[in-house]
């Protein structure tokens, strides 16, 4: 069995799925052979989570507290997927210039190779 130390004995973890807030009650804990000190486990009586080890930090899009404090995990959330789809958004608006800029090189290139 692997050695753990209990980050939080009694925690409440939140994670959208499918457009709506999940609340789950367990235990924080992280193994004492992790490299990462910010990765813990959050553990129910049915399910495993990786999460951060620091209370109110969204890792892999959960985040846990030690009050059970809906809204707040709830603002939370919004704005880490804020966040997400601002940095998916910029990455898409860069392919689409790198689309553009190829299109309009291509269309020199072959103007110049053109002999009329």
């Amino acid at each position: 069995m692997e050695k753990v130390k209990v980050i939080q004995e009694k925690a409440y973890l939140y994670s959208l799925w499918s457009g709506q807030l999940k609340i789950y009650e367990g235990v924080v804990y992280k193994s004492v052979y992790t490299r990462n000190n910010n990765v813990a486990k959050f553990v129910t009586k049915v399910k495993r989570f990786t999460c951060s080890a620091e209370s109110g930090v969204v890792h892999n899009s959960v985040v846990w507290f030690v009050e059970q404090d809906d809204e707040y995990a709830k603002a939370i959330l919004v704005g880490y997927e804020e966040a997400a789809i601002s940095a998916l958004q910029e990455r898409i608006d860069n392919h689409l210039q790198k689309i553009k800029a190829l299109k309009v090189n291509i269309d020199k290139l072959k103007s110049n190779l053109d002999p009329r």
